[in-house]
């Protein structure tokens, strides 16, 4: 391990040397004037410039319809003036609908016969 950081230092000591020499060889005539650094301007033509605008126009304008479409059928809109939540229900129990069976009156004759009252019956008498 020792022997490795020997030639690490000799190698560090050749390159400083070496830097030096070459820093003493630079005079005021190799140096060039001060000028401020400037970048290329890169020019893109403007067919490019168009077709990207335009690209990103169409990808903009298919995914409002995609998210339209999608939108409207999978959650409907409910018509206008429709509460959000169902109303709370009444208060008072609701009249029995026709469908349902009528229950005779107690001490009522339950029999299977004609009904005297009916128009049926008494237009035989």
């Amino acid at each position: 391990m020792s022997d490795s950081r020997i030639r690490h230092e000799a190698i560090e000591q050749r390159l400083r040397e070496a830097l030096a020499a070459r820093a003493d060889t630079v005079e005021a005539g190799h140096l060039r004037p001060a000028r401020l650094p400037t970048t290329p301007r890169l020019r893109h033509p403007p067919l490019r410039r168009t077709a990207v605008v335009l690209l990103g126009l169409a990808a903009v304008i298919a995914c409002v319809l995609f998210a339209v479409t999608n939108r409207s059928s999978h959650n409907p809109v409910p018509p206008v003036g429709t509460p959000p939540h169902s109303v709370n229900p009444p208060t008072t129990p609701a009249p029995a609908s026709p469908a349902d069976p009528v229950q005779p009156p107690e001490g009522a004759d339950t029999g299977q016969g004609p009904d005297p009252a009916s128009p049926a019956t008494t237009a035989g008498r």
